[in-house]
């Protein structure tokens, strides 16, 4: 709720009662032999383009399955060689990296998907049954995107510089999502060069708060993939209350940066 976890906590117990449904199944097609949950294993290393290991790197399972399985623990993070491990129920797998996370200057990488490096919806699958542990796989990250940067300078209506202006990059696929998790913070001239990536669209953010419920924000910018931008992009703060400016972080903008 409002993106916090929340934890439903059992008090008490007044009655319970033991109903055999097994035969309301077809036993061809369930098994009637207890297992543990999970009983598959997956174990790899995550690798750059120079064959590297990746330490330190959000890697995602995917089901492959119709509907698909449940997975209590779908994502890992890697070691210092690399290294990552899944405890699956029996099923095909997809592994990914920068699937859930867009791009960013720590894993500049496209989304990257094991044992394909295709799009989801092409990629093989891995299989693991009850009792296996497959392991040795290598997710190998293609070359890394070409860096691309955004330089912005924040100015209040008059004109003058806003020093400690929060701005940030969202892409336009992922409108929810800060470029590299985290805002940035303009100099005292109202400059900041923020990092992206070429072939991508953006969405470019500014505010600055100046109390509980006081926020001026500039309007949101598009900057399209391929155009030309300005040496400097310049976004102007609108001193107004925060109703003006909510639910402006998660709109794909019209208006596009001029180009230079």
């Amino acid at each position: 709720m409002n993106a916090f976890p929340v934890q439903f906590v059992l008090q008490s117990v007044e009655q319970t009662f033991v109903k055999d449904l097994a035969p309301n199944y077809d036993p061809t097609e369930y098994s009637t032999k207890p297992i543990r949950f999970p009983t598959g294993y997956l174990t790899g290393t995550l690798v750059g383009p120079d064959g590297q290991p990746i330490s330190d790197g959000d890697v995602n399972m995917y089901s492959a399955s119709d509907p698909p399985l449940h997975i209590e623990n779908d994502s890992a993070t890697t070691d210092e060689k690399g290294r990552f491990k899944f405890a699956v129920p029996p099923g095909d797998y997809v592994i990914g990296f920068n699937t859930f996370w867009v791009p960013s200057p720590k894993a500049p990488y496209p989304p990257t998907y094991y044992p394909s490096t295709q799009q989801r919806t092409a990629a093989k699958v891995v299989s693991v049954a009850d009792n296996e542990h497959v392991s040795n796989l290598v997710l190998k990250l293609p070359q890394s995107l070409t860096a691309r940067t955004i330089p912005v300078k924040v100015l209040w209506p008059d004109g003058k510089p806003v020093a400690e202006a929060n701005v940030w990059l969202s892409q336009v696929s992922e409108p929810t999502f800060v470029v590299g998790m985290s805002v940035s913070h303009t100099a005292a001239d109202g400059t900041f060069d923020l990092a992206g990536f070429e072939g991508i669209d953006y969405i470019l953010h500014a505010d600055k708060y100046a109390g509980l419920a006081r926020v001026s924000c500039a309007k949101n910018l598009l900057i399209r993939a391929g155009r030309p931008i300005p040496i400097r992009i310049q976004l102007s703060l609108t001193i107004t209350d925060f109703d003006v400016c909510k639910n402006t972080d998660f709109e794909v903008p019209t208006d596009t940066v001029p180009q230079s």
